[in-house]
């Protein structure tokens, strides 16, 4: 991660780290926390902008309920709040800058933030967000290694294509490769899967 900060179009500091084993968002909610930080601790400060191309991290700086990165988001908010107490006149913006524009200061954060090579160590910080992308790829390789087992998903399965004829890719996203088709609509749904499971309402289906 990293920021660059700015007093009026002057560059005065800049911090980078290595956020560890984390996903983008929670690299991003570092990098304001670590700008947020550093900007308040300025004298005679008054007003914060906060440029970012991921808005969410920026909801989740404010934001000390239970999440990945809460810690980040509670030192946002202590900060905050005693820096909003010593003058009313004290204000925070955050402005959502999209990456493929290229806007010059936030390209520069971004590059060197890329530059950066440091080993994550023995021990990396992990974030939560981090560890449950990894169940998640690993559950998905399981289960699609295990549909090549026609004792698991059965030897008369329909397997369906994509337009371009690739078989479709399993996935759970979104109601998954079959329920996404069908929506809310329980009578397609039942016919749908009779015909990929190659069943009907007998006995034999039923047990």
């Amino acid at each position: 991660m990293a920021a660059i900060l700015y007093r009026e179009f002057e560059e005065f500091n800049r911090v980078r780290h290595v956020a560890g084993r984390v996903i983008a968002p929670d690299a991003e909610l570092f990098a304001i926390c670590s700008a947020i930080t550093l900007a308040t601790q300025q004298d005679n400060c008054e007003k914060i902008y906060i440029f970012t191309d991921l808005i969410a991290s920026a909801r989740q700086a404010v934001d000390p309920s239970l999440h990945s990165g809460q810690g980040h988001s509670l030192a946002v908010c202590q900060t905050l709040a005693a820096w909003l107490a010593e003058d009313s006149s004290c204000t925070i913006t955050f402005i959502q800058v999209p990456s493929k524009l290229e806007w010059s200061i936030h390209k520069e954060a971004h590059d060197y933030a890329k530059d950066l090579i440091s080993p994550a160590g023995l021990r990396p910080a992990t974030s939560l967000d981090s560890v449950r992308k990894a169940v998640t790829k690993r559950s998905q390789e399981t289960w699609t290694c295990m549909f090549k087992d026609p004792s698991y998903k059965g030897r008369n399965f329909l397997h369906l294509e994509r337009l371009d004829g690739d078989a479709l890719k399993l996935t759970y996203i979104n109601g998954g490769v079959w329920l996404s088709a069908v929506g809310s609509n329980l009578s397609i749904a039942v016919r749908l899967f009779r015909c990929i499971l190659n069943h009907a309402p007998i006995r034999s289906y039923y047990e």
